[in-house]
């Protein structure tokens, strides 16, 4: 018996104008029509939104942004954004694309048990693989 496959969809998310031009495009993940991390987002505060949304623009239009931002996470293939201790985790993929596709709330100091960054590592192998398709599929 197989496992049903989940139906994974990209959204784009737009850049405010004010940050001038993209260099970089920005995609949240959807499974089975459900949001992975917007919907952790959306149960913050507008104050800590608009912080990330800030976080998020200048992410998608400064060269090698790096305040609030790490690109890469040690022995990782995958980055994160950490306000208030609530990770966001994304990954560069194609070229210019940043892809947001996993959450986790740290309830403590120090580092998530390494369980949890094995898979996040899963999550990030399916979601870029599925995400190479969905760029090719969009030529």
């Amino acid at each position: 018996m197989n496992p049903v496959t989940p139906k994974i969809e990209f959204r784009r998310l737009p850049i405010h104008k004010f940050y001038g031009e993209s260099i970089h495009n920005v995609w949240h993940v959807l499974r089975n029509d459900r949001l992975v991390v917007m919907k952790h987002f959306l149960k913050l505060d507008k104050h800590k939104q608009d912080e990330i949304k800030d976080i998020i623009g200048k992410m998608a239009t400064i060269p090698n942004y790096v305040a609030s931002v790490d690109w890469e996470l040690t022995n990782q293939k995958y980055g994160q954004i950490e306000p208030w201790g609530h990770r966001f985790f994304f990954f560069v993929k194609c070229g210019n694309h940043i892809v947001f596709f996993d959450y986790r709330e740290k309830k403590r100091s120090g580092s998530l048990p390494s369980k949890v960054y094995e898979q996040i590592e899963k999550n990030r192998k399916f979601y870029e693989e599925e995400f190479k398709r969905f760029i090719e599929s969009n030529r």
